[in-house]
């Protein structure tokens, strides 16, 4: 891959802009999953149709995920960053303004799916080349730092503005400040290079090793978009308010967010490929996991929310910044790849866990959800295993 000495001021503006992108590429699902109350109160649909249209935002996503890197290898990361905003700019108006039945709240979301598939790729790949190698664990951790900032805006919204004006306004106000970010974009954007491969570099990712981790990343995400789309019908279940629910879920955004730069930037002091401290993160957000299904009162919720934020849906950042490093030659596909493993974990984790819940309760739903992150733990230890393998051949 193309590798510049980008100057300091440069690979900080790369990074803002990155994260910036890339909270906007998950608002469509997570504000929905902060608001959900209050829409299916409004619209009349059940826990299991919530979870229907949560799934259509990652089929969209999982299908596109690797045409979607190979686009972004045409137009440039931060072009390509250009497109997707404008993508998720119209998914988030269109719930605001056309959904009035599930179905439409779906199809809304199928765009906005379009638009995470070529932001997550076309984001990975503005860090790949803007940010220098010994920074990127942390410019890794802070851009998917993306997904608690999304849910701190998205409980902000369901506590502040969901409950005085309205839930459809939440998604104008989102689609405001993603138009305002489109309109003071770096000119930049709009001459960036297309991604061109250093000679001598394979042009092409190590498939094997990437769709063992795409399958950790599968039964990670069962259990992380559960987690988005679902706490806090969980917690008013559980007997919180809404109000209360939605700053619990702020808090532990805050924490995730926090926590995934700290991953990063302890992966690039280490030096490590990252793939152990995956692993553990995991296996402590099994726990953490386990506990949100326990009514034992708000002190024990409040600290496996953060346990669960930190841990059990920490290790994104850390999943992105391994599989780009492994295939310089190929970083928008083998971005693609792992992100067609998250979308797939979408697509079940919702619905699955909107059935469980709406059959057999929250308890055994966070149960399951637990076990998917210690299934992720396994799959891709073996896969960074697989890997380091055929390296050695």
């Amino acid at each position: 891959m193309t590798r510049h000495a980008p100057r300091r001021e440069s690979s900080h503006r790369t990074l803002a802009a990155a994260f910036i992108a890339a909270v906007l590429s998950v608002m469509p699902t997570f504000l929905l999953g902060g608001v959900a109350v209050l829409v299916r109160a409004d619209l009349g649909f059940s826990e299991s149709r919530l979870g229907l249209c949560i799934s259509a935002y990652y089929v969209a996503s999982g299908l596109t995920a690797v045409p979607a890197g190979r686009l972004a290898e045409r137009l440039g990361g931060l072009r390509g960053c250009s497109v997707g905003i404008l993508i998720s700019v119209s998914a988030l108006l269109g719930i605001a303004v056309l959904a009035h039945q599930w179905w439409q709240l779906a199809l809304c979301l199928v765009l906005g799916g379009l638009a995470n598939a070529l932001l997550q790729s076309s984001t990975n790949l503005a860090l790949a080349r803007g940010v220098p190698d010994r920074h990127q664990g942390l410019a890794f951790g802070l851009k998917l730092a993306n997904g608690p900032t999304a849910t701190l805006l998205a409980g902000l919204s369901a506590s502040v503005i969901a409950t005085t004006l309205g839930w459809r306004w939440a998604f104008v106000a989102m689609a405001c400040i993603a138009v305002g970010f489109f309109l003071v974009r770096p000119t930049a954007w709009r001459s960036e290079t297309p991604f061109v491969p250093e000679p001598g570099v394979a042009a092409d990712a190590d498939v094997p090793p990437l769709v063992l981790i795409a399958l950790g990343c599968t039964f990670a995400t069962i259990a992380g978009a559960s987690l988005v789309g679902f706490y806090v019908e969980s917690a008013v279940a559980g007997g919180l308010s809404i109000a209360t629910a939605g700053w619990l879920l702020a808090s532990g955004s805050v924490v995730g967010t926090v926590a995934r730069g700290g991953w990063g930037w302890l992966i690039d002091r280490r030096g490590s490929s990252g793939y152990g401290l995956i692993a553990m993160l995991l296996v402590v957000g099994t726990l953490a996991f386990g506990l949100l299904g326990v009514r034992a009162g708000v002190p024990v919720l409040f600290g496996a929310t953060l346990l669960a934020f930190a841990a059990g849906w920490g290790w994104p950042g850390l999943v992105l910044f391994a599989v780009v490093r492994s295939s310089p030659g190929a970083p928008g596909k083998a971005t693609g790849i792992a992100i067609t493993g998250t979308s797939t974990g979408g697509i079940i984790g919702p619905s699955l866990f909107g059935y469980l819940a709406e059959h057999v309760g929250y308890t055994v739903a966070w149960g399951v959800a637990a076990s998917c992150l210690l299934i992720a733990a396994v799959c891709i230890t073996a896969g960074a295993g697989l890997a380091a393998r055929r390296i050695a051949v």
